[in-house]
């Protein structure tokens, strides 16, 4: 059995490993433009880099989604880890396109071999293992949108970080194609120190490894909810870390890029303060808020391209990542909720694996019609994908449940009673 504190030493490294995820996926964004430069690359080619990730952490959570319910989350994380850093040390060294995509498949891979675990670990505790979505372990209801809050608030500071060093790496570090991924490494190496000083939580019992499963727990409709809104706010990430550093320069005129960095960083500030506030918030309420917030949110980016007006741009980075944290939250919480404590890693895999496959494709689709159209196009594009997500997931969660309680199958995955 843990102790409190050993809980609280594993939610800590939980929480470090996502801060450092969503770091890895931002860490490019500011310096696309000057890949771009350097290397002549279309909008295209940017978004082909950009989708290796997610493109990557389907492949690692296919094969290795289920590796901590073998393992342990300790292990699992720690490979994970490893395969970051060397993502990172090969964008350290990177010449061109094809070091870049080599770089950006291994950070992939090493993210999606830990961020389930890591997202279980950050997620809950001892008071609230039965759920976080609804009554938990104790009965006490009140705690819906906790462990989620704690994933998007780490979420957000990974984001905050890599923008913000980026940014200033490219206006004011010398070498800023390299120095921003040689911070993340040091980040990396300190994690690892973090995460191997944990105490060995293999399963007594732990089955063989096999090729990972689809698990999608019952109620399916709760957990397929969930997938879809954590899908939907990715897809807009893709849009702002994606080409949103291209945007600023190119379309609304931004000439600085730590001006950049901090203007695209209010998403990941506005993604973590509504997941402190909003944490209580009803699932639908958030849904409905989150589509809401995000459609406005690209309609201001997109104004803010027409005017010229970096404030406007502002408003948007602001109001989408509002829309981000309410569509996440809702989701990662729903999703750990509805996985069963033996299966919950592999359950939360699948979940990223939809959602990281939504936002591969949206970034591919974005760079495609903007490079046969314009920036303002695709993103008008993508907007129309995110709220069609977000529409599904709302029928998906309205729809009456005849089913509220589970049995346990042989299996150890929940089968619906009626």
């Amino acid at each position: 059995m843990r102790t409190r504190g050993a809980w609280g030493r594993a939610r800590i490294a939980g929480a470090a490993v996502v801060v450092l995820a969503l770091w890895a996926s931002a860490a490019p964004t500011l310096i696309y433009p000057l890949y771009v430069s350097a290397w002549h690359l279309s909008t295209l080619q940017t978004t082909v880099v950009f989708a290796t990730y997610p493109a990557a952490m389907i492949l690692a959570l296919l094969v290795l989604g289920n590796l901590s319910d073998i393992t342990g989350g300790r292990r699992a994380m720690l490979v994970g880890l490893v395969l970051l850093g060397l993502g990172a040390l090969a964008l350290v060294v990177a010449t061109g396109l094809g070091a870049l995509v080599a770089g950006r498949a291994l950070m992939g891979l090493g993210v999606g071999a830990s961020l389930g675990a890591a997202t279980v670990e950050a997620g809950r505790s001892p008071d609230r293992e039965g759920g976080l979505a609804g009554p938990g372990h104790d009965g006490r209801p009140g705690q819906d949108g906790h462990g989620g809050s704690v994933v998007t608030v780490a979420s957000s500071v990974g984001l905050v970080t890599a923008l913000v060093l980026g940014g200033a790496a490219v206006q004011d570090w010398p070498h800023p194609r390299r120095l921003p991924f040689e911070v993340l490494v040091a980040a990396i190496v300190a994690v690892l120190v973090l995460v191997g000083r944990l105490p060995d939580d293999r399963p007594a019992a732990a089955p063989r490894w096999r090729f990972q499963p689809v698990v999608v727990p019952r109620p399916r409709r709760s957990f397929l909810a969930g997938a879809l809104a954590i899908s939907a706010a990715y897809c807009v990430g893709a849009v702002y870390l994606g080409v949103g550093a291209q945007y600023a320069r190119d379309v609304v005129g931004s000439t600085d890029a730590t001006v950049t960095g901090l203007v695209l960083a209010a998403s990941a500030v506005a993604i973590g303060a509504v997941a402190i506030v909003a944490r209580d918030v009803n699932p639908r309420s958030a849904l409905i808020g989150g589509a809401v917030a995000v459609v406005c949110g690209q309609t201001l980016m997109i104004a803010s391209g027409d005017v010229r007006q970096l404030w406007m741009l502002v408003g948007a980075s602001a109001v989408g990542g509002a829309g981000y944290g309410l569509l996440f939250s809702a989701g990662i919480s729903a999703v750990i909720a509805a996985g069963p404590p033996p299966h919950r890693a592999a359950a939360t895999s699948t979940a990223y694996l939809l959602a990281y496959g939504m936002q591969a494709a949206s970034a591919l689709a974005v760079g495609a019609i903007s490079t046969a159209h314009t920036l303002p196009t695709g993103l008008a594009a993508g907007s129309a994908a995110v709220l069609l997500i977000v529409v599904v997931a709302l029928v998906l969660h309205s729809t009456p449940r005849g089913v509220r309680a589970v049995q346990t199958q042989s299996d150890g995955l929940p089968r619906a009673r009626a």
